[in-house]
């Protein structure tokens, strides 16, 4: 008998427990798998979703932040707002008229609460916003803001102060969750002459991104913006504002850690949380959004019941599989074994232990076959390992030690180099609006077509950056920029031919931008930052343009600001409605931006559209026509245009759009002067002297021409409006107040009591005591049930 043999009954018991404990470790190890990677997935799902959230808060805070300090600027330059805060003796119309075209100023920005003015000759504050008010510093109710202005009266802020500030000086309990800016004024001997304040809304920050979000993944979420000292700068909940949460220990972790943004597991309020957080790059807060554990656990529990009945169902399929293949297995195997008993004789063990390596060397063959497979997928990859190197060159990710020759670049680690970038234009209508699959195809035959026309003459290497644009490195053994050099021509005339040759088979045009040339790969980053730059200059050369950098260099960009006289002669003519002079001097801007950077004109562009949308607002308030037209529509499509010339098609169609309009519904001009003398009567009846004179004094007309205006738009005179305006005021002190007789002729104005008695009894048919009378008597008479 041999020493060592295996039966046919231990055999197929030996497959069946093999077999059968492959599929327990198996669904085991797959149902631990399973279950840690959807945690894992669920954990950074959650991550994801709450930084994205956090990112457009942090977005919304720049945004602001931003535009609260060019806002600010932009103020001082304002003839109301200088004015209030240099100007001496400023008459009540004059005041009046600056508030109005502030509050005009302050309701085309919504997220800004109110601004305040302080002129330190007079010692006053104006403030403009929901409550309006002139206060002197002993009246002003805002006394934080007062005492910061004293300390710091040659600062400007160098970010916001998170402030609760009292709505008005009578309701001082009321509070409303601020952000404040300021620039202060002062003289030579640093004392303090003026300070502009922009209060910024806390909630602003909040309202939209949040509200958005409030799902039911994130039920119980809080969202907050802490400074590094732990104190809370803003929170989804507006009573936490200005809170300490600095002994928090979440708040504390997070203020310590160096990273930009994370998140962790922590205890909040004795309950495990997930703590998300973000930095803000200026001001140095934090952004943190936490949300109950509970709220990912409940989906894990979900989770790991389902993979758990999906393991037990593995589990009996695996032994019923197993049982069946065992049997199949070990069926061949008694073959071969009484195939090799006849072989070999009478050691069929020597048989068996045979055929074990047999089976391993099964597995050998498998093994080399798939490395030879693993072999044959790295060849067929080159090609994209070749691009992810390329473009992580150009961002200086990529480490130029690694051997070129090794994914089979078409470049050198020698010569010069240099950057051409191609941008597809119309982007939008041409590529944009295609499938993704088509986006895909148009790019790899942009990088096919111009690897073929460049590399018979150049060595380059061409990239899909998956954006509007591709790239191409051109190494060559010379300076191709260098004076002179036949080269840089002929690269200019085959750039000129990949236009023409992609135009002609797909009918889109192609604009290039030639950088500057280096003497090593490690630079090839700063080439593409500026190639990246020189792209932008489409804006003025227009579509299909062929630049180089010395293109760019020889047409210096000349300066231009909001203070160039053809800016202030454009609001001139937009302010006289003068069609004619508005198409001029939109043209003449237009044809300056041409030799502008591309910056200076997204500014001026900028600037002109906010202007122009200001003054359409202060039409649509001061009268009945209104234009449904919409600032961000009009910013956007500027900002997605790519020429100068599509641009100034569409300001055209704009101001068309608003002349037009202007034609349709004309406003009544002797309404509006009406109104401007009601309300000087109204403000000043009291005034014994007050006449017709006056009125026109103030308003700067002819009494004469006045009179007829008014006239003309009430069916009254001034003088008669004026009588019984006094005459209604002295109604009400007699219903409402118990002045006698003589103090409400002294408080209305009017001159003669003899004179006063005769006017009110004809006009209402009692003498004033009646009328007192009379509406003591039914003010006490009992109301009906």
């Amino acid at each position: 008998m041999p020493r060592y043999r295996l039966t046919p009954q231990k055999y197929f018991l030996h497959l069946l427990i093999t077999i059968s404990s492959f599929f327990i470790a198996a669904t085991v190890l797959l149902s631990g798998t399973l279950y840690s990677n959807f945690r894992s997935f669920g954990e950074n799902m959650m991550n994801r979703s709450s930084q994205d959230l956090l990112s457009g808060i942090a977005n919304n805070v720049s945004f602001i932040d931003k535009y609260a300090y060019n806002f600010s600027a932009s103020l001082l330059s304002n003839t109301a707002v200088s004015q209030l805060m240099y100007g001496s003796n400023i008459s009540i119309y004059d005041t009046l008229a600056n508030f109005q075209q502030l509050q005009n100023i302050l309701q085309s920005t919504p997220f800004v609460y109110s601004i305040y003015i302080y002129n330190a000759a007079e010692d006053r504050y104006y403030i403009i916003g929901p409550h309006s008010d002139i206060l002197t510093s002993a009246d002003m109710y805002d006394g934080e803001m007062a005492a910061l202005l004293r300390s710091s009266a040659t600062e400007r802020t160098a970010s916001p102060v998170a402030r609760q500030v009292p709505i008005s000086g009578l309701n001082r309990q009321s509070t409303e969750n601020l952000y404040t800016y300021w620039i202060s004024q002062s003289d030579i001997n640093h004392q303090l002459t003026g300070s502009l304040v922009i209060n910024v809304k806390m909630n602003w920050i909040f309202e939209t991104l949040v509200s958005s979000a409030q799902d039911e993944s994130r039920s119980g979420s809080d969202m907050m913006i802490v400074d590094p000292s732990g104190r809370v700068m803003g929170h989804s909940d507006s009573q936490l504002f200005l809170a300490d949460l600095s002994g928090e220990s979440y708040v504390q972790e997070v203020v310590s850690r160096p990273q930009d943004s994370g998140y962790f597991v922590d205890k909040v309020n004795g309950h495990k949380s997930i703590i998300v957080y973000s930095s803000l790059d200026q001001p140095f807060w934090k952004i943190i959004n936490v949300f109950p554990y509970q709220t990912l656990s409940q989906s894990l529990h979900r989770i790991g019941s389902i993979t758990l009945t999906i393991s037990l169902l593995v589990f009996c399929a695996g032994l019923l599989i197993s049982y069946v293949l065992s049997r199949r297995l070990y069926s061949p195997i008694r073959a071969l074994r009484q195939q090799v008993r006849t072989m070999l004789g009478s050691d069929p063990a020597a048989a068996d232990l045979s055929n074990e390596f047999q089976e391993m060397e099964r597995h050998v063959s498998h093994t080399v076959e798939h490395l030879v497979a693993l072999k044959q997928f790295k060849t067929n990859s080159i090609g994209r390992l070749k691009s992810n190197f390329l473009s992580s060159l150009l961002i200086g990710k990529a480490s130029v030690e690694q051997r070129l020759d090794e994914l089979n670049l078409r470049i050198a680690d020698r010569g010069y180099y240099l950057i051409v970038l191609i941008k597809f234009d119309r982007y939008a209508a041409s590529v944009g609006s295609r499938s993704a699959m088509e986006q895909a195809s148009l790019r790899f035959a942009l990088t096919n077509i111009a690897g073929e026309l460049l590399s018979a003459r150049f060595r380059c290497e061409s990239i899909d950056s998956g954006e509007d644009f591709c790239v191409l490195i051109v190494n060559s053994e010379d300076d191709l920029n260098a004076p002179g050099n036949a080269s840089g021509r002929e690269l200019d005339e085959r750039l000129r031919e990949l236009q023409d040759v992609y135009e002609s088979y797909y009918r889109i045009t192609l604009s290039c931008f030639r950088t500057e040339t280096c003497d090593h790969l490690s630079r090839l980053h700063e080439l593409y930052h500026k190639a990246r730059q020189y792209g932008m200059e489409r804006l003025r050369f227009g579509h299909r343009c062929l630049l180089a950098c010395e293109d760019l260099q020889e047409s210096d960009a000349e300066p231009f600001d909001v203070s160039d006289p053809l800016i202030e002669a454009f609001n001139e003519s937009l302010k006289r409605l003068k069609r004619e002079d508005v198409s001029e001097s939109l043209r003449s801007i237009m044809n300056k931006l041409y030799r502008c950077d591309y910056n200076t004109s997204m500014c001026i562009l900028s600037h002109l559209l906010s202007s122009s949308f200001n003054y359409v607002h202060h039409l649509e308030k001061n009268r009945t026509t209104k234009f449904n037209l919409s600032f961000l529509a009009y910013h956007h499509a500027i900002t997605g245009m790519e020429t100068l010339e599509e641009i100034g098609k569409l300001l055209e169609e704009l101001f068309e759009t608003i002349f037009r309009q202007l034609e349709q519904t004309k406003d009544n001009k002797i309404g509006l002067i009406a109104d401007h003398v009601v309300a000087y009567l109204r403000q000043n009846f009291r005034d014994k002297n007050l006449n017709q004179q006056l009125v026109a004094d103030a308003l700067k007309m002819s009494p004469v021409t006045l009179g007829r205006i008014f006239r003309d738009a009430t069916g009254s005179s001034i003088a008669d409006y004026l009588k019984d305006l006094r005459l209604s005021k002295a109604q009400e002190y007699l219903r409402d107040t118990n002045f006698t007789i003589d103090e409400i002729i002294e408080e209305i104005g009017w001159g003669n009591k003899k004179y006063f008695s005769t006017v009110f009894k004809t006009t209402f048919a009692v003498t004033p005591t009646e009328y007192r009378l009379n509406s003591s008597l039914h003010a006490n008479q009992p109301k009906p049930d």
